[in-house]
C-alpha cells in the first residue's frame, strides 16, 4: 500500500512543472496578442493630422490689355525741366467685391517696357478707390529704370502687394484697383514706353483663422 501511494506521488506533475506550463500559456497569449495589434497597426494606417485652412482665395480677377512683349506701344508720360510731374497714365484696372472687414487683396503685376533715350526712371502705382465713397488713395509704388544707350533698353517689372485693409466698414463695397505708370526722368523728348506685357491681378484672401490647440 505505502509502496502504491510513492508511485502516485512520483508520477504526479510537481508544481515547478504547473508554474512553467502556466508561464508557457501566457507567453503565448502575449505572443497572440502582440500578433493581433500588429496586423490591426498593418491594415490601419495612422491618419494624419488635420491641417485648418488659413489665407484662403475667394475671389479672383485680372486685367490683362497686353499679354505678349511688344505688341503695345504706350508713351510714358514725362514733363520738361522745371514743370511738376504730370499725373500718371492708368494702363490696367480690376474691381472686386468685398464684405468681410477682416479680408484681403492679393495684387500682382508686371509690365515690360523700354528705354528710348538716355536712363529714364519709370514709376508704377497702384491706386486704391472705394467706389462707395469715392475715396482714392496711392496704396503701392516702385521705381524701376532701364539704359537706351549702350546697355539694354528693355525691362520687365514684376511685383506683388498686400492690401491689408481695403474696407473700413461692413457690408459689401465694390473695391477698385488702377496700375498706374509715370516717367521720373525730365526730358524734353519722349524716352519711355510701355510695350507690353501688362498685367494686373487680384484675389480676395480670408483672415487666417485662430490656430487650436
Amino acid at each position: 500500500m505505502n509502496n502504491h501511494k510513492e508511485r502516485k506521488k512520483r508520477l504526479a506533475p510537481s508544481k515547478d512543472c504547473h508554474s512553467r506550463r502556466r508561464s508557457r500559456k501566457c507567453d503565448r497569449r502575449k505572443d497572440c496578442h502582440l500578433r493581433r495589434r500588429l496586423r490591426k497597426c498593418r491594415r490601419k494606417p495612422p491618419t494624419p493630422p488635420l491641417i485648418e485652412e488659413r489665407g484662403l482665395l475667394t475671389e479672383f480677377t485680372a486685367d490683362q490689355p497686353a499679354t505678349q512683349g511688344e505688341t503695345v506701344s504706350i508713351t510714358i508720360p514725362g514733363r520738361p525741366p522745371g514743370d511738376p510731374l504730370p499725373p500718371p497714365l492708368t494702363i490696367a484696372r480690376v474691381r472686386l467685391n468685398m464684405d468681410d472687414i477682416s479680408d484681403r487683396f492679393f495684387l500682382t503685376g508686371t509690365v515690360g517696357w523700354q528705354a528710348i533715350e538716355g536712363v529714364p526712371g519709370v514709376r508704377f502705382s497702384i491706386f486704391r478707390t472705394r467706389l462707395d465713397t469715392g475715396s482714392e488713395e496711392e496704396i503701392f509704388s516702385i521705381i524701376d529704370s532701364a539704359e537706351a544707350d549702350g546697355g539694354d533698353s528693355f525691362a520687365a517689372t514684376s511685383f506683388t502687394f498686400v492690401d491689408e485693409q481695403p474696407i473700413v466698414s461692413r457690408g459689401e463695397q465694390l473695391i477698385e484697383y488702377t496700375l498706374r505708370v509715370v516717367l521720373l526722368t525730365p526730358s524734353t523728348v519722349t524716352n519711355a514706353q510701355v510695350i507690353g506685357p501688362i498685367i494686373l491681378t487680384a484675389a480676395e484672401m480670408e483672415a487666417n483663422k485662430p490656430r487650436s490647440c
